[in-house]
């Protein structure tokens, strides 16, 4: 941490029950200058979360035993102001989008996305001076 009391390097908490797809993230993120963690489910992605307080969570909504939902509204009440962005890429997960929109989540991605689209995402919710759920 620096003096001011902020990171270094921004962290981005990756939840996601795809290996390929995290590793994909992890490369590109830690290319562009963030800090990874990541975590293969919502129960890990919040044991994670309360670890590396990270400054944006990328989140799947449909993963198996903890999904995207319970793990968003759990997120949620822990830190209101959290900056989450949701996606996923399975039939139907528009619905799980458009329901992470409504508990507080502003933006969700279906895969496959732009990664540009997303890294301007993550650094417009890190530009932004007061803490927004995206």
């Amino acid at each position: 941490m620096l003096a001011d009391g902020t990171r270094a390097r921004p962290t981005i908490l990756v939840i996601d029950d795809s290996p390929d797809f995290r590793n994909l993230l992890r490369e590109v993120l830690t290319l562009e200058g963030f800090q990874v963690a990541e975590a293969a489910d919502g129960r890990e992605g919040l044991r994670l979360f309360g670890m590396v307080r990270p400054d944006v969570v990328l989140l799947d909504m449909i993963m198996p035993e903890k999904d995207g939902i319970e793990t968003l509204r759990e997120i949620l009440r822990r830190q209101p102001d959290a900056r989450v962005i949701t996606f996923s890429g399975r039939a139907g997960a528009s619905d799980h989008n458009d329901a992470a929109q409504v508990l507080g989540a502003k933006r969700g991605f279906m895969k496959p996305f732009q990664i540009e689209h997303l890294l301007d995402e993550i650094r417009l919710q890190l530009a932004a001076g007061n803490p927004a759920r995206v």
